[in-house]
């Protein structure tokens, strides 16, 4: 849904190129959230790479055996395995996170609702959801490297998070008929391993909602006229965009 707020084309690349390999970020990003939420898992999901002698005959085919026997499972480093460990244990001793973690009745929910507007089918994977005195609260782990006020909030826009929160938002809504809260659990990767914890505030939701909508309008325009093969001049007024400077350039003409 982000990608054709770029353009069609942007979208259309995402489903006709062939699948990427998860990014190093995503692996361990997936990995925090199984050692979180499913430890009985990690060892269905993870194999921790062992060092082989590549230059010999014998540690070639070592390697090789290691990787049969191990078909399936996600290949980590022993140093991110270390890392998570200390993540999790970080996020289970933060006051605020724990509350949230002791308090999760459910995790990695799927949910899929129809968008009344469009009639566009919309998937939800939500990362926790918990009930803190009496009020539901679906809430989402993130890993960064900057867990700052600032910081997270420049990452958040740029990565998309209020569109995240306002579809898992709605996926509650439209399945459950329950209007949750919601909080992103940030902690950073780097020592001290800080956390922080973030409420959407109003103007957040309104951004969140406003490209949820604008993203699915698109999709259905494109969709009805066949036009997913239209890059940046998809909503250009002529068969070209205005060129301007930035306001920082023109402070220092002045």
């Amino acid at each position: 849904m982000k990608s054709v707020l770029v353009s069609p084309r942007h979208l259309a690349e995402k489903f006709t190129s062939p699948r990427q390999p998860p990014t190093a970020e995503m692996i361990f990003g997936n990995l925090v959230d199984c050692l979180l939420f499913n430890p009985d898992e990690y060892e269905k999901r993870y194999a921790i790479n062992p060092e082989f002698n590549r230059r010999s005959i014998e540690g070639k085919a070592a390697e090789a055996e290691w990787m049969k026997q191990n078909e399936g499972r996600v290949f980590i480093e022993n140093d991110d395995k270390l890392l998570a460990d200390k993540l999790v244990l970080r996020l289970k001793s933060h006051k605020e996170a724990s509350e949230l973690i002791n308090s999760t009745t459910s995790t990695q929910d799927r949910k899929t609702f129809t968008d009344a507007e469009t009639g566009l089918p919309i998937v939800s994977v939500r990362d926790g959801y918990a009930e803190v005195d009496r009020r539901p609260i679906i809430w989402d782990l993130k890993t960064a490297r900057d867990a700052s006020n600032d910081g997270f909030m420049r990452d958040a826009g740029q990565l998309g998070y209020p569109l995240q929160k306002h579809i898992y938002c709605m996926a509650e809504i439209m399945t459950r008929g329950v209007f949750p809260e919601f909080r992103f659990v940030v902690v950073e990767k780097t020592p001290p391993y800080a956390i922080n914890v973030f409420r959407p505030d109003s103007r957040f939701d309104e951004y969140g909602k406003m490209m949820y909508r604008k993203s699915l309008d698109r999709i259905k325009f494109c969709y009805e006229n066949d036009c997913f093969d239209l890059d940046y001049l998809f909503m250009a007024p002529a068969a070209y965009n205005m060129l301007s400077v930035s306001p920082w350039l023109l402070k220092n003409i002045d």
